[in-house]
């Protein structure tokens, strides 16, 4: 047989000779702790399940009109608030824990024991996983009085949930409107100063070229532009003069040879008709030859002025001179008039930097606060809003699931479990004290186990035979034995009925 069987089964059979050792031992300990067992306070818990409630709608409607409230900050308000010690010291008075003789210590042991006993279990609204189931729960060693309070944290909780941001709204809507008053002072300060600004410095204010040096370059460059079209208007005035004096030259003699022309026309008819010396064609040759000698001698300027009166061409062109002489003398006005402003420009290059410095700032200063002030006005559109939205329809509501009901049993402390622990305890016990005594006087039965314990070689045995009386008083031991552990067993199961009965 293996040694290390030989020596467990040498340490069972020592404990067993101190088996009456142990079995006292077990029924003390265990009698002693059914006992204190059942001193202990049983407690009993009651529990209200509620779903939070977030769906409104008005809530996908007023979307980017109202102030979206944040419903996992909502409930974890309304948490808070459920354990402040406002809310504690009112559901004290209510149960009768305190009243208005209770001294200050004995109010705040109370106030600590209630926030230690209440179980709150809140969702994360936000979590795709969450169920947006809501427990409350109390524990108390009286069965009604769990039930009492869990009952009145779901009245709070209720209560909380339909004015929790009542009060914070009220405020954030009086601050909003102190500082909408703040800035209708201060816009009505600025518009006046950038009115009596204007009117003191109208003429100076820069337009919408811009600036003074926006301006003056602009300036510049439309005087050079109008420089321009003058010097292409005269251009075009001379070609139109040196036209006009080539026209006027051809058209007198042209005038004289078609004259000259018509004439020997005529001339040839009459002579197919008449002689040489017929009295009409002497006269029109003699025109013919007064003709040929003004052709050669210059022409007076009444004769060229009748000549050209008569030329369509002529008279164009004398249109188109005059023309160009009224856009010369209107271009040369507006280049002077030009001139004067871009003097006067420069004359204040002092003066109007400055002003348009100062009209820089104080629009800006308007701008900055007419721009605040729409800010505050739409902010406290849109809390009048939210607080409407939800004074008609509460985004947040608590729908009671489960409603507590009075506790039949308690959950705590779990006696069958702890009995049959307690069984067990003592049994190590009662095993580890009959060990302990057999290290202690240790009882030799065999020779090896004489031999293991002292190392020497075992020589001889002498053997035991009992007597029948013996052997008696050991069957009846061993029923003593029987009988005792029987007793511990109904003690047992008669702990676990009256632990059923009496919690």
């Amino acid at each position: 047989m293996n040694d290390n069987l030989k020596r467990l089964i040498l340490q069972i059979h020592g404990v067993w000779l101190y088996r009456w050792h142990a079995l006292i031992v077990t029924c003390f300990v265990a009698v002693f702790g059914w006992a204190g067992l059942s001193q202990i306070q049983s407690k009993y818990y009651s529990e209200a399940l509620l779903q939070v409630d977030s769906d409104s709608v008005l809530r996908p409607l007023l979307k980017g009109l109202a102030v979206d409230t944040d419903i996992d900050q909502r409930v974890r308000q309304v948490t808070q608030a459920l354990l402040s010690r406002p809310t504690l010291e009112r559901l004290a008075l209510e149960m009768g824990f305190i009243n208005n003789e209770t001294s200050a210590a004995k109010i705040e042991s109370v106030i600590s024991g209630l926030s230690k006993k209440i179980d709150i279990k809140a969702p994360n609204i936000k979590s795709k996983d969450s169920n947006n189931l809501y427990t409350i729960g109390y524990a108390s060693q009286n069965p009604v009085e769990s039930f009492k309070v869990t009952q009145l944290l779901v009245k709070y909780m209720v209560e909380g949930s339909i004015g929790a941001n009542k009060d914070e709204s009220e405020a954030a809507q009086s601050f909003l409107a102190s500082k909408i008053k703040e800035y209708d002072e201060k816009l009505s300060i600025t518009e006046k100063k950038l009115a009596e600004f204007k009117q003191k410095n109208i003429g100076l204010m820069p337009g919408q070229g811009g600036g003074y040096y926006n301006r003056l370059q602009t300036s510049n460059e439309k005087l050079e532009e109008m420089k321009e079209k003058l010097k292409l208007a005269i251009d075009r005035r001379t070609q139109l003069q040196a036209q006009e004096k080539l026209l006027a030259q051809t058209s007198t003699s042209n005038a004289i040879e078609n004259q000259l022309s018509k004439l020997r026309d005529d001339l040839n008819k009459l002579l197919l008709s008449y002689t040489s010396e017929h009295p009409d064609v002497v006269a029109l040759k003699e025109v013919i030859s007064q003709l040929e000698k003004r052709k050669s001698t210059p022409m007076s300027s009444a004769e060229i002025d009748k000549a050209l009166s008569t030329n369509q061409v002529y008279q164009n062109l004398l249109i188109s001179i005059n023309e160009n002489n009224i856009q010369i003398s209107t271009i040369e006005s507006q280049v002077v008039e030009q001139e004067k402003r871009i003097s006067e420009l420069k004359k204040l290059v002092n003066t109007i930097p400055h002003i348009e410095a100062e009209l820089s700032k104080l629009d800006r200063d308007y701008t900055v606060v007419k721009d605040e002030h729409a800010t505050l006005v739409s902010r406290l559109q849109s809390a009048k809003l939210s607080d409407a939205a939800e004074q008609s329809s509460t985004n947040l509501k608590f729908k009671l699931i489960d409603p507590p009901v009075v506790p039949l049993s308690p959950v705590s402390p779990k006696r069958p479990l702890l009995a049959t622990g307690i069984l067990f305890a003592a049994f190590i016990v009662g095993v580890l004290v009959a060990y302990l005594l057999n290290m202690l006087k240790p009882v030799y039965s065999t020779a090896y186990e004489l031999r293991l314990a002292t190392g020497f070689p075992v020589l001889g045995v002498v053997s035991y035979v009992s007597t029948q009386a013996e052997q008696n008083a050991e069957v009846l031991d061993n029923k003593r034995i029987m009988y005792v552990s029987i007793g511990l067993i109904i003690t047992y199961i008669l702990v676990l009925i009256l632990q059923a009965i009496f919690s």
